[in-house]
């Protein structure tokens, strides 16, 4: 954490990564609020809550704009934003806007303070009110530029995994639905409805996951999304993620069972890989189809919520990749599957990396066995 401490525009906060990454994500620093909660060690995760929320507030978006992505109540991706395509990444996250309601209602957890919620009520409202600006009448959480006035992003892609789609066309033809993100975003819904005991938010939250059930289940595993081409499908980690946001109850036991076995293909002897290989071979970047360490905590902590013994055991394989690199907190590992081995790749040191292999070293303290 004292690595990654930087100052932006005057408020003390932590970047996603060095080398590549010396700025402020609210997504990675908001997730990475969360898992440390999840380990246990609430007084690091209050420390990022501490310095991440007011930033959050502060720069909540007021107004449409083409050129950032801004929405009204929008929360912020990336400070300062990246001019790429002649645009500008500042506002181009379609999660950071839930994740801070889900971080808010978990900070109100660690300190007990409601009198957060009088003072940030319009704050709160103006982030569900964004969020439902999204939602139309099918009940979907559908990402559309035009919104803000624009007909596209600085990002070909505005979830977390944000390098392209795993098909020829790398960017969605709008609107879009990005599967984890719809139930991220029913997720944050229900944090608000919690904090402000309104009934007509948790059944908006609920009404978006029953429709995400109906109209984003492939039969066999969930689609990673839908836009105007059609579904957008593949055995990809966000089924496996998306299980974090939805509780035994949300989600028929059989539909589980069928995701895990769907997701074998993922599997490595170092933990999840993001994107079946099959896919993987189509896509241009392989970024985001390596093995990304941050997002095994997750995906632990939703196996462990819905009783998944073999997800629990294949996501803690990530911390033997980990271990053979005891001088890093890398951002992603690239397996190389004739050879059995891995690699580091991008960032040396990445914050929401350091924040999972906490919350695993919580879980698996002694070593794994990877055969």
């Amino acid at each position: 954490m004292r690595r990654l401490e930087i100052t932006v525009n005057g408020y003390p906060l932590h970047a996603a990564g060095l080398p590549h990454f010396p700025r402020f994500f609210a997504r990675d620093a908001l997730l990475s609020a969360l898992i440390l909660a999840e380990a246990g060690q609430r007084a690091k995760s209050f420390e990022i809550l501490q310095k991440t929320l007011p930033f959050c507030l502060a720069y909540q978006g007021k107004k449409k704009d083409p050129f950032t992505g801004e929405l009204p109540g929008k929360v912020p991706h990336e400070c300062p934003g990246v001019i790429l395509r002649d645009l500008s990444t500042l506002y181009n996250a379609c999660d950071s806007t839930t994740l801070f309601l889900i971080a808010l209602e978990l900070y109100l957890d660690l300190t007990g303070n409601q009198a957060v919620l009088l003072e940030h009520r319009e704050s709160i409202k103006e982030a569900t009110d964004c969020i439902l600006s999204h939602v139309k009448e099918d009940g979907l959480f559908w990402e559309d530029p035009s919104l803000c006035g624009a007909s596209r992003f600085a990002l070909k892609v505005t979830y977390w995994k944000d390098s392209q789609l795993p098909r020829e066309r790398e960017e969605p033809l709008y609107p879009v639905v990005y599967t984890l993100a719809h139930f991220q975003n029913a997720a944050g819904l229900r944090s608000a409805a919690r904090m402000s005991g309104s009934r007509e938010l948790f059944n908006a939250g609920s009404k978006m996951i029953q429709a995400g059930l109906e109209k984003l289940w492939g039969g066999s595993d969930f689609f990673i999304g839908l836009d105007q081409n059609g579904p957008i499908s593949g055995p990809s980690s966000d089924s496996l993620h998306l299980l974090y946001y939805l509780s035994p109850a949300d989600i028929r036991s059989e539909w589980v069972v069928r995701i895990v076995e769907s997701t074998k293909t993922l599997e490595t002897p170092f933990g999840y890989l993001a994107l079946a290989p099959g896919l993987a071979e189509n896509v241009v970047d392989d970024y985001h189809a390596r093995i990304w360490p941050w997002e095994h905590a997750l995906i632990y902590a939703a196996a462990e919520k819905h009783n998944l013994t073999r997800v629990q055991e294949v996501s803690s394989r990530v911390l033997k990749g980990l271990e053979m690199f005891p001088n890093e907190e890398p951002e992603t590992l690239i397996y190389n599957p004739h050879e059995k081995t891995v690699s580091t790749a991008g960032c040396q040191y990445q914050l929401w990396t350091w924040a999972a292999k906490a919350y695993l070293e919580s879980k698996i303290p002694l070593p794994v066995s990877v055969s």
